[in-house]
C-alpha cells in the first residue's frame, strides 16, 4: 500500500493509486504432502510492479471438517505477505517427507495480477507422477467433463470457501442418460474428496458431464483422471446462473471463435484425446482443424485428418449440456504431431489429453486447454533439481511470424532470446534449456510475445524419473512486463534503481486498512491492513508532464489504460536504507520490508493474520539513510470509525442514475469515491473518481460521469477516507511547500506527503 506521486493526473486518482489493485481470492482445491505426495505452489506476477499476495490454508479433519493449517515450505517464506517483483515467479515446494499423509486446501489472496497454480507429485507407487492444477475463483455452479471409460477413473476434491455449510447438488449427463444426486452437506471451510464412480455408480465405466451448484454461496473443485499409476488434473469450468443438464433445450447460435490446441500427437507411443465440452442448453455446431508439422520442416505444416477410434468427422454437432471424448488409437509406429483449431461457439470449450506410453506400457499424461491466441504470452519454467520444460509454439496466422523473447530467472536476472521465425500456420517444439541456455538450471518467468497477428503455447514440465505434466501458460495482451538490460535482484530497467537521470525527488507513505466484499461469491468480506510507501525521482519533464481528464465537478473520469512507460512516471525509485515503523499494536521496530522492482526499491508491510492497527491510531516511520536517501522520520495517523453507512444498499451501478454515498466517522479530511469498470473485450478500463471534503457526510456521483463506465458484470466501488493532504497533484507539483518536512532526508527530497486511510471495496455490476 503505497503513496506513488503521479504528475499528470489529481491527488483523487494518487489516492486512488494507494488501492491495492483489485482484491481477487482464488482457490487451490487440493494440497497434499507425505506418504510420498508433495505439492509445488508456483505464485507469478503478471504485471509491472512488485505485489504483494497471502496463502493461507485448511487441513482435513472428519466428516468434511477442516481446521487452519500451517503449511511448511523448504523456501520458508511468510505466507501472510509474500512479495512478488514485477514479471517473476515463485516457487514454494512442500517437504514430501513425513511418512503420514496430510491433506486439505488452500486459498490465494492477491491482486488481480496475481495468478497461482498447484502441482502434485506423487512417488508412493514408484516413479514420481505429476498433476497440475491451477488456482481459481470459487463460482455458484461448476461443470466437468469426467472419464470413467477403459481403465480411467476420475477423482474430485470438492471445497466450500464460505462461512455457512453447503448442499452440493449434482447432475449428471453420460452419453446414455442424465443422473442426478447430493454430496454430503459440506461445512464451513470444509473439503471432500471421492471417486466420482463410487459417489455416482451410475458413472462407472462412461464418460459424460457432471454438474455440481450450490442455491447460495460458493464452491470450488479439483478433478483428476487416473490412468493407472498416472493421473492429471482435468480443467473445470466456472459457471452462474441456472442448472443446464437436463433444462430445455433451446436454440442458441452465435458467431464462431478460434481457440488454437496448440499440440497434438499419435504414434511412437503417444496417443492424444480432445474433450469438447458444450456450456449451454441448446446444440451447437463444431469444427476442427488439425495443422502436421512436416518433419525437419523449420515450422512449416500441412493440412491433417489424424486418425480417432470412432471414426468421428471432424465437423458434428454437441448436444447441449454435454461432453464428448475424441481419441487417437496412439498405435502408429512413427510419431505425427502438430495442432489443431476448435472453431465454435465461445460456449464450446475444449482441451487436449497427451498419453505417452513407455515399452513396458507405463503411462504418462498431461493436459492442456484449448484456448485463444494472443500476442502475448507468459510462461512460468522451472529447470531446476532434474526439471526440464518443454513448449510448443504456434503461429495461426495466415503470415509469419517473428516472436520475441524476455526471460527474468529467479535470481533477477533479465535477458532477451529469439526463436525461429515461423511460418503461416507453422509450429516449433523445443527444451527451454536447450534454446535458452541461461534459463539451464533455473526457474523464473519467460515472455513470448508479437508486433502483430497472435501466437499460442503448451509448455510442459518433466521430472527426472519421466512423468510430464502440463505447466499453465498465460495469455496477455499489451506490452510486455519483463525489462531486460537491467542487473540480478538489485532493481534494473528504466532507471536501474540507481537515481535515474531525474533531478525532482518525492516521497510518500501511508497506513492503510482495506476492506474488500466480493459480491455474490459467499466469500466473507477480508480486511488488509498494510504500511509503506517509496521515494522517486522524476526528470523536469516527467514532473511538469501535462495532463487532462474529464471532469464533472469534483469527478474525474480517467481512462488508465497506459503504456508500460507513461510520461508522466517516476523514472527510478531511490534506495532510503532500512524503514522501521512503529504504533499500536506492532512490535517495537517493526521493519517495512524492501521490494526490489524492475525500477528500484519500495517499501511495504503487510500486517500478519489477525494484527489489526489501531482505529484512530498514529504510526511512526522511520528511515535509516540508504545510498540515494538519507534519514526521516515521519508520523501518519488513521482516520476513526469510519463507516459507508449506506453501503449494503449499494448493490450496483446504473449509469442512467447518479450514485449517493453516506459516511460518518471523524480524523480525516477528504473522501474519494472510485468506480471502474472494464471493457472486457478491449481491456481498457475507465474509472470515476471523486474527492469531496470529508466534513459532507455524503456526496452523490454526477450521472454524467457515470454514464461514461463500461456495462460490465465485474465491476468495483471504492470508498476511501483518507488524511493525505487534498489538491491537485499539479498543485503538489508547482509549489515550493515541502507538505512534511521531517520526510525530506538528508535534504535530498523536494517533495513529500504521508497520511492515513481506511478504504472499503465491492465488486458489483455496472449497467
Amino acid at each position: 500500500m503505497t503513496i506513488r506521486p503521479l504528475p499528470s493526473l489529481t491527488v483523487s486518482f494518487l489516492i486512488l493509486g494507494l488501492l491495492p489493485a483489485f482484491a481477487d481470492t482464488q482457490i487451490i482445491p487440493q494440497v497434499a504432502d507425505g506418504a510420498g505426495w508433495s505439492t509445488t505452489i508456483v505464485l507469478a506476477n503478471k504485471t509491472s510492479t512488485t505485489q504483494t499476495a497471502a496463502l493461507s490454508f485448511n487441513m482435513d479433519t472428519a466428516n468434511g471438517a477442516t481446521t487452519p493449517w500451517t503449511l511448511q515450505f523448504l523456501e520458508g517464506v511468510a505466507q501472510s505477505s509474500i512479495s512478488l517483483p514485477a514479471g517473476s515467479t515463485l516457487f514454494l515446494h512442500t517437504p514430501g517427507t513425513s511418512a503420514t499423509l496430510t491433506q486439505g486446501w488452500g486459498q490465494l489472496d492477491a491482486p488481480a495480477g496475481i495468478t497461482g497454480y498447484a502441482i502434485f507429485t506423487d512417488r508412493a507407487a514408484g516413479p514420481a507422477q505429476d498433476g497440475t492444477a491451477p488456482a481459481v475463483s470459487a463460482a455458484s455452479r461448476i461443470l466437468i467433463p469426467f472419464d470413467n471409460s477403459s481403465s480411467f477413473v476420475s477423482a474430485f476434491a470438492v471445497v466450500n470457501p464460505t462461512n455457512a455449510a453447503e448442499t452440493v447438488q449434482v447432475n449428471i449427463r453420460t452419453s446414455d442418460g442424465t443422473l442426478s444426486g447430493t454430496l454430503p452437506t459440506l461445512p464451513a471451510k470444509g473439503q471432500t474428496t471421492f471417486l466420482l464412480a463410487q459417489q455416482f455408480p451410475g458413472t462407472t465405466g462412461k464418460s459424460g458431464l457432471a454438474e455440481f451448484y450450490v442455491a447460495s454461496g460458493s464452491i470450488s473443485i479439483i478433478a483428476l483422471r487416473a490412468n493407472g499409476s498416472a493421473f492429471t488434473a482435468a480443467p473445470v469450468y466456472l459457471q452462474s446462473g441456472n442448472p443446464i443438464i437436463g433444462a430445455p433445450n433451446t436454440s442458441q447460435t452465435s458467431a464462431p471463435q478460434t481457440q488454437v490446441i496448440p499440440q497434438v500427437a499419435d504414434g511412437a507411443g503417444w496417443a492424444t484425446t480432445i474433450v469438447l465440452t458444450n456450456t449451454a442448453t441448446g446444440d451447437l455446431p463444431v469444427t476442427l482443424n488439425f495443422k502436421q508439422a512436416v518433419p525437419n520442416g523449420a515450422g512449416v505444416t500441412t493440412p491433417w485428418s489424424p486418425p480417432f477410434q470412432d471414426s468421428s468427422p471432424l465437423s458434428f454437432t454437441i448436444p447441449a449440456g454435454s461432453s464428448i471424448f475424441l481419441r487417437t488409437p496412439g498405435n502408429a509406429t512413427d510419431l505425427s504431431q502438430g495442432w489443431a483449431e476448435l472453431v465454435a461457439d465461445s460456449r464450446v470449450s475444449g482441451y487436449a489429453i497427451f498419453t505417452s506410453r513407455s515399452p513396458d506400457g507405463r503411462a504418462q499424461d498431461s493436459t492442456a486447454p484449448a484456448v485463444l491466441a494472443s500476442s502475448r504470452i507468459l510462461v512460468p519454467f522451472d529447470n531446476t533439481s532434474g526439471l526440464i520444460m518443454a513448449l510448443a509454439l504456434v503461429n495461426p496466422n495466415a503470415s509469419a511470424e517473428t516472436v520475441a523473447v524476455n526471460l527474468r530467472t529467479s535470481d533477477g536476472t533479465s535477458s532477451t532470446a529469439t526463436v525461429p521465425a515461423l511460418p503461416s500456420q507453422g509450429q516449433i517444439t523445443f527444451l527451454m534449456p536447450q534454446q535458452f541456455p541461461e534459463t539451464a538450471n533455473k526457474s523464473g518467468l519467460a515472455e513470448f510475445y508479437v508486433s502483430s497477428g497472435t501466437i499460442s503455447i503448451i509448455a510442459l514440465r518433466a521430472n527426472p524419473s519421466g512423468a510430464v505434466t502440463s505447466a499453465p501458460v498465460f495469455f496477455e495482451t499489451g506490452t510486455p512486463i519483463i525489462t531486460t538490460g537491467g542487473g540480478g535482484g538489485t532493481g534494473g530497467g528504466t532507471g536501474g534503481g540507481g537515481g535515474g537521470s531525474g533531478n525532482i525527488v518525492a516521497g510518500g507513505f501511508t497506513v492503510a486498512q482495506v476492506s474488500v466484499t466480493l459480491t455474490g461469491s459467499g466469500i466473507p468480506t477480508r480486511t488488509s491492513e498494510s504500511i509503506g510507501g517509496l521515494f522517486s525521482s522524476y526528470t523536469q519533464a516527467e514532473w511538469q508532464y501535462p495532463f487532462s481528464a474529464p471532469t464533472f465537478g469534483a469527478c474525474s473520469v480517467i481512462d488508465i489504460t497506459n503504456p508500460a512507460k507513461a510520461p508522466y512516471l517516476p523514472d527510478a525509485y531511490l534506495d532510503a536504507g532500512t524503514i522501521t515503523v512503529s504504533g499500536p499494536n506492532l512490535p517495537s521496530g517493526t521493519v517495512i520490508p524492501k521490494s526490489i522492482t524492475q525500477t528500484g526499491p519500495s517499501y511495504d508491510f503487510m500486517a500478519a493474520t489477525g494484527t489489526t492497527l489501531a482505529d484512530g491510531g498514529t504510526y511512526t516511520i522511520s528511515g535509516s539513510g540508504g545510498t540515494q536517501v538519507g534519514p526521516f522520520t515521519a508520523s501518519m495517523t488513521l482516520p476513526q470509525s469510519f463507516t459507508v453507512t449506506n453501503w449494503d444498499a449499494i448493490t450496483g451501478i446504473n449509469r442512467a442514475n447518479g450514485l449517493t454515498v453516506n459516511w460518518s466517522g471523524t480524523g480525516f479530511n477528504t473522501v474519494v469515491i472510485t468506480a471502474t469498470g472494464q471493457n472486457l473485450a478491449t481491456t481498457e478500463t475507465v474509472t470515476v473518481s471523486c474527492m469531496v471534503a470529508g466534513s459532507l457526510g455524503t456526496f452523490s456521483i454526477p450521472q454524467g460521469a457515470l454514464a461514461m463506465l463500461f456495462p460490465t458484470q465485474v465491476a468495483s466501488l471504492t470508498v476511501t477516507a483518507t488524511t493525505v493532504t487534498s489538491g491537485t497533484a499539479a498543485q503538489l507539483r508547482t509549489t515550493a511547500q515541502t507538505v512534511v518536512p521531517s520526510l525530506v532526508g538528508g535534504g535530498q527530497v523536494n517533495y513529500g506527503d504521508v497520511g492515513g486511510q481506511i478504504s472499503v471495496l465491492k465488486t458489483l455490476s455496472i449497467q
